[in-house]
């Protein structure tokens, strides 16, 4: 509470992620059994792939709200930031013909190596507003406005404005 009526609360969040994830398949021989006794059919290719997963995510709110209430008249209002990042960024390499004993991705063949990489990322900021107005507890106005903006967009698009209203009476309040 910072005044009668007005009161401050904020929340931060986060959430990270961070996955790296080897698979070493190792080269095997097949045999088959036959009349000459055993033939190798065939042997498997050994490979190493790994990917890498890295994640960070930040969720920032503040929120102004204030109740009041003189006589018949009731006030309340609330005013608020909110802001969100996010990045994932993947990365996946792979290569074949491993020499059985090692396990890292340089000592496989650079023919038919495999690399792919991406990055995501972005970020949301709003802030708000509402503003509510009752009488005598039966005529009811609410206002509200946001101001959104986001990353996804061109530059010269990202923020909107989005207004909205309300009036209300409650009938089962009259005599």
């Amino acid at each position: 509470d910072i005044i009668d009526g007005l009161k401050f609360r904020g929340i931060a969040a986060g959430a990270f992620r961070f996955d790296d994830n080897p698979v070493h398949t190792k080269s095997m021989p097949f045999y088959q059994m036959g009349t000459k006794g055993t033939e190798l059919l065939k042997t498997t290719q050994s490979s190493i792939s790994e990917y890498d997963i890295k994640h960070f995510e930040t969720n920032l709110q503040a929120y102004l709200d204030y109740n009041k209430t003189f006589g018949k008249h009731a006030i309340s209002g609330l005013l608020g930031l909110s802001q969100m990042y996010q990045q994932t960024r993947y990365l996946y390499a792979k290569r074949k013909n491993i020499p059985n004993s090692l396990s890292q991705l340089n000592a496989g063949e650079v023919t038919g190596q495999s690399t792919e990489g991406t990055e995501v990322e972005y970020a949301l900021r709003s802030a708000f507003g509402r503003l509510n107005y009752v009488y005598a507890d039966k005529y009811l106005f609410e206002a509200n406005l946001r101001y959104d903006g986001t990353s996804r967009f061109p530059k010269n698009k990202r923020f909107g404005a989005v207004p909205s209203f309300s009036m209300g009476w409650r009938i089962s309040a009259e005599s």
